[in-house]
């Protein structure tokens, strides 16, 4: 997020995204990911969500519109009652796009890529929890040290203790997570009805 805010490949043009991997033979009683009721919609909600907010903080804008598609195989177990893919095309006020995609039945990869006027770069893997590469091609090319993947929950539990004995605001406060929701049923809303859907400022549908 600093190295966008600092311009380190320009102006943002495209973010692509994408989190899948194949999951293994299981049901809807087997797996609670394979549960509408406890996982929601599939691998959106699970792990396509990181694409979400990867988009989110590395633009630095709420999209103002969205089109999307999902797709699930007839006959297959694992998705009588999920998608196994979901993929959308975010616009952004500032002309910005993002091509965002998850699945649950394809071969495993986590990559995040930034596409501007100066540079690219690329993050892959991106999200997991080890294993992380990062650099800038283009212009201000370089390797960059994403630093210790094992020192986010800590710091999580820091943060948030600071802020309860504190009394300060949260940098992930319920309201990120509402707007992400915003965000997950309008992609939804634009793939059941095959057309752009339009946003207001806050992610809810006009």
């Amino acid at each position: 997020m600093k190295l966008m805010k600092a311009g380190a490949v320009g102006d943002i043009r495209l973010v692509r995204t994408e989190q899948s991997y194949r999951m293994g033979p299981t049901g809807p009683g087997e797996n609670w990911r394979a549960s509408r009721a406890l996982a929601g919609g599939g691998p959106l909600e699970d792990y396509g969500i990181y694409g979400l907010q990867s988009a989110l903080y590395l633009i630095g804008e709420m999209p103002e519109s969205i089109s999307a598609t999902a797709f699930r195989p007839a006959g297959d177990p694992r998705f009588a009652e999920i998608f196994a893919h979901v993929a959308s095309q975010w616009r952004f006020p500032s002309g910005a796009v993002a091509h965002l995609a998850t699945s649950y039945d394809s071969a495993g990869t986590n990559f995040a890529h930034v596409r501007g006027t100066d540079g690219v770069l690329i993050m892959d893997p991106a999200t997991g929890y080890s294993g992380h590469k990062m650099r800038i091609e283009g212009r201000n090319a370089r390797e960059l040290t994403p630093g210790d993947p094992g020192g986010q929950f800590a710091g999580q539990l820091d943060h948030f203790a600071d802020a309860v004995r504190d009394n300060a605001a949260i940098r992930t406060p319920g309201e990120m997570g509402l707007r992400d929701l915003r965000l997950i049923e309008a992609i939804y809303a634009a793939a059941a009805a095959g057309k752009t859907v339009m946003l207001a400022p806050d992610g809810t549908m006009r």
